[in-house]
């Protein structure tokens, strides 16, 4: 087999297990921060730190409120046999003597109870409590909202220097292209005898160091998107692709 078809099937091959399993996925900085906010282990413990505060101050507040507890029972009577000392109702007839009504039958029973409490003066207890419920509340309020803040900076941070990574590897691999060319350029001007062999060798230390310089590139990108990643609790196989405008960050300030 040719020699350069064996090294063409070997750089196939490299590349397609580097990518096996991953999954780009095209992120605005707007989508990447909503996604951090919503899936970040910092976030939710913020909004569960607002929650318990709230439901607290609820409690606090329900207890200067009247506490209606209502029960009620019924229960079955199979040939109650119930007499009572008192007539229930007596029927006068024409000659003016009365007749005694009959006892009624029973078959149920039912029971109700009602229960109110109210609070009462309790030497302002309870409106400190309310008060540092209150002032709780708001507390969590602000944490909450300083450590979103925090997060979304970081975000961004995290998302602009990914972004940075990757038009580095794009200009590193320009510059890559330039330095293969100058040595093969030089290579042939050197097979006719119109350059010094150091010249060369110069040149193809140049493309060496460029190579170098774009592995360690690609090693940062691969350290930025494994970090961003993991902020945004996305899966570890996930590749983070930015899209934002050019206008934003010109490439030449990178």
């Amino acid at each position: 087999m040719n020699s350069n078809i064996k090294a063409a099937l070997v750089v196939l091959i490299l590349a397609s297990a580097t990518g096996y399993g991953q999954e780009v996925k095209n992120l605005s900085l707007e989508e990447t921060v909503k996604i951090a906010l919503k899936n970040g282990d910092r976030a939710k413990k913020a909004d569960n730190t607002i929650l318990t505060a709230e439901n607290e101050l609820n409690s606090v507040k329900n207890k200067q409120y009247p506490d209606l507890d209502i029960s009620a029972q019924y229960r079955y009577l199979n040939n109650a046999d119930v007499n009572f000392k008192v007539p229930l109702n007596t029927d006068e007839e024409d000659d003016g003597s009365a007749q005694t009504t009959s006892q009624p039958k029973v078959n149920g029973v039912f029971l109700g109870q009602a229960n109110v409490s109210m609070p009462l003066f309790s030497g302002f207890k309870l409106k400190n409590l309310i008060k540092a419920g209150e002032n709780n509340y708001q507390a969590a309020s602000f944490q909450a909202d300083y450590t979103k803040q925090n997060l979304e900076i970081e975000t961004i941070t995290q998302y602009l220097n990914l972004y940075k990574a990757e038009k580095t590897i794009g200009l590193i691999e320009e510059n890559l292209k330039s330095a293969k060319q100058r040595v093969r350029d030089f290579q042939a001007m050197l097979d006719n005898g119109v350059l010094a062999k150091n010249d060369l060798l110069k040149a193809q230390l140049q493309q060496a160091n460029i190579e170098i310089s774009l592995e360690e590139a690609k090693k940062k990108e691969d350290i930025l998107n494994y970090t961003l990643v993991t902020v945004l609790k996305l899966p570890k196989n996930t590749r983070i692709n930015p899209t934002i405008a050019e206008t934003v960050i010109p490439v030449k300030n990178l």
